[in-house]
């Protein structure tokens, strides 16, 4: 789960309104924090985009695996 989506879970909680995942300023907050996720990954990503095992791996792959809503 994202920080965006225990925000919205929270916010739901402690005032009972449920706002949509696919409200608009959601889906700019939930951007706007992949691109954030997307960028630590690059800056921390010392290996050229390959893990030690061999397998070449993108920050927005990186992202989709570890982030993403299912």
């Amino acid at each position: 789960m994202t920080a965006v989506e225990t925000l919205m879970q929270e916010i739901n909680k402690l005032t009972g309104l449920n706002i949509p995942m696919d409200e608009p300023c959601v889906q700019q907050a939930k951007k706007t924090e992949q691109q954030q996720i997307e960028n630590a990954f690059e800056s921390g990503d010392l290996f050229s985009s390959t893990w030690f095992d061999g397998i070449n791996e993108t920050s927005t792959n990186y992202y989709n695996e570890n982030f993403k809503s299912k």
